[in-house]
């Protein structure tokens, strides 16, 4: 092993663990800027004996995984890795690009994940309980979906690290209040491409420096109307590194981005043991204290033309996930999570195979989110269904009251003029009758006449609605309720 000075260490968040100062990425391995490189291998043991052990990796990377278990497997030095892998970055419908398969056509296909954060977190819990995942970061994510991360309970004090864009040519992390807003919630900050994927670095003059199938050459910074443009910044960090004996561009870049905060921690991409010699040395450069305000103005002052992303990956980049009060779904997440692995759309034995995870909450799941709208648009004729059901049977047993009620002043007025009746009868026959019994006879007549009365409108509504519903005679309904054809003289 190589008796080379190691590199410092940081502690990873608050309540994280302690990891090299400067990590290493490995995207470039097996994927997306042109043709990989044959002595990976040696590059990994390179960094492993230099100290520089935090590794970063994804299940997109091409065959970037597949290396760092072949390394592992070979050394047996895996108890000096600290591994971060990534996972959620892809559109299950969409197969991910060969990186080996020629020029790329597009940037990778990204779809917005309507699926909670917490509901992400939580298909790890098992992992975390039982040790196989022992920390979570979360990738391209809101800082609202932090505080959700962080706030979930029993999981919340495991997720100590975000990984986000940061370097000289791309600082919106801080300029929007992300950055700080992360530290203070206890978080390390994870700088990926702190190079602006080699721009600073000055070794890039041209396009025509980069493979035909270099994922850079569909980037807008990289374009041919900014690219020249954007070198300028490259430059004046050439001639800062110039005042410092033996010192390159990339190591005055990595050297500020140290000193800018002791929570972040820069993960550079190296394809060669010369780069990762010359990234470790950048953890031993102090920059003097009238550099780092000239490239604090530099920075701040610096003209970057174009976006880092094209509009339809950056779309998908620093949102909000799902709020979990929208959140419907008839499956538990480990129902779901065992769909995906049966349909081969997860590698089930990939998710405890590293102490650290990743994820995305603002990408992937259109597979289970075409599942789960499923589900909801059931669910929501269902309650369609019952919201119209409840209707007609409160109309039904409003229309039975009103029938009650009718029927019983009827049968009122039916009395009352049965006693009329009676009465003028007797008055015919004897001429005369008792004036208080009279009186009363025809007070009733007048009671039953107003209870009748009263419901007249009611009948009539009766009438049309079984008429309308229920396909009825309007005869039918009158001699069903008992009411002749002169009703409404009745009343």
């Amino acid at each position: 092993m190589s008796m080379e000075k190691k590199i410092q260490k940081r502690q990873l968040g608050v309540n994280g663990p302690l990891v090299s100062a400067i990590g290493l990425g490995t995207m470039g391995f097996g994927a997306f800027y042109g043709a990989t490189n044959a002595n990976v291998q040696e590059v990994l043991t390179c960094a492993a004996d230099r100290g520089m052990t935090f590794w970063d990796c994804a299940d997109v990377y091409g065959t970037s995984e597949d290396e760092l278990g072949k390394w592992f497997e070979t050394t047996g030095r895996r108890s000096e890795v600290f591994l971060a892998t990534k996972f959620g970055a892809w559109d299950p419908e969409v197969p991910p690009p060969n990186p080996n398969s020629g020029p790329i056509s597009k940037p990778f296909p990204v779809r917005n994940l309507s699926v909670p954060v917490e509901i992400v977190l939580e298909s790890l819990r098992d992992f975390v309980e039982s040790g196989q995942v022992k920390w979570i970061g979360l990738c391209e994510c809101s800082i609202d979906t932090l505080r959700r991360a962080k706030a979930l309970k029993g999981l919340g004090e495991k997720v100590i690290a975000v990984q986000m864009e940061y370097s000289p040519s791309e600082l919106s992390i801080k300029e929007n209040g992300f950055a700080e807003e992360a530290t203070q919630l206890g978080l390390g900050i994870i700088a990926y491409s702190p190079l602006g994927r080699g721009l600073l670095s000055g070794r890039f003059r041209s396009r025509a420096d980069f493979d035909a199938n270099d994922l850079r050459l569909l980037l807008p910074r990289f374009s041919a109307e900014n690219f020249s443009n954007n070198l300028e910044l490259a430059d004046k960090f050439k001639a800062i590194a110039a005042k410092y004996d033996g010192v390159t561009p990339s190591q005055v870049v990595l050297a500020w981005i140290l000193a800018e905060s002791p929570s972040f921690i820069p993960i550079p991409g190296c394809r060669s043991a010369e780069r990762v010699e010359e990234n470790a040395k950048s953890t031993e450069l102090n920059l003097s204290p009238e550099d780092m305000d000239a490239i604090k103005d530099l920075v701040n002052a610096a003209d970057v033309r174009g976006s880092r992303y094209p509009p339809s990956v950056l779309d998908s980049c620093q949102i909000d996930s799902l709020p979990l009060d929208a959140w419907s779904v008839s499956q538990s997440v480990k129902d779901v999570l065992q769909s995906l692995v049966d349909d081969g759309l997860v590698q089930a034995d990939k998710i405890g195979s590293s102490n650290f995870f990743w994820s995305f909450p603002s990408q992937r799941g259109s597979m289970l989110q075409n599942r789960l709208n499923a589900v909801k648009d059931t669910h929501s004729d269902l309650q369609k269904q019952l919201a119209e059901t409840k209707a007609n049977m409160d109309k039904e047993r409003s229309a039975r009251e009103e029938t009650d009620e009718r029927a019983e002043a009827l049968a009122e007025l039916s009395s009352a003029r049965a006693e009329l009746a009676s009465l003028e009868k007797e008055m015919s026959q004897y001429g005369s009758c008792d004036p208080v019994k009279l009186e009363a006879k025809r007070r009733a007549v007048t009671l039953g006449q107003e209870a009748a009365a009263r419901w007249t409108d009611n009948v009539m509504l009766l009438q049309s609605y079984f008429t309308r519903q229920r396909g009825v005679d309007p005869g039918d309904v009158r001699q069903y309720l008992g009411i002749g054809e002169d009703f409404e003289d009745i009343c």
